[in-house]
């Protein structure tokens, strides 16, 4: 489950709609910081660090690089003040 306008993102291969929904809200609200929330209930212990893996090797990037930051950048550490105007 990934609404368009909802407010959370749940599911697996899900990672464009996480990278969309990000931006989405960073547009609106103009936010400087994005935290997760991973682990919900039973979830088993591999799935969250899937979770966690996808994060930083797929929405992470794709985001950064949507709000203009070069590869190397430690910024959208989940902190998005240093991207480029």
């Amino acid at each position: 489950m990934c609404a368009k306008h909802a407010a959370q993102c749940a599911g697996d291969r899900q990672s464009a709609r996480v990278i969309e929904k990000i931006l989405r809200q960073h547009e609106i609200f103009g936010h400087q910081r994005f935290v997760a929330q991973l682990s919900v209930g039973p979830m088993p212990h591999g799935k969250v660090m899937r979770a966690i893996e996808l994060l930083g090797t797929e929405v992470a990037p794709a985001v950064r690089k949507a709000l203009g930051f070069e590869a190397g950048d430690r910024g959208w550490g989940m902190d998005f003040r240093r991207a480029k105007e």
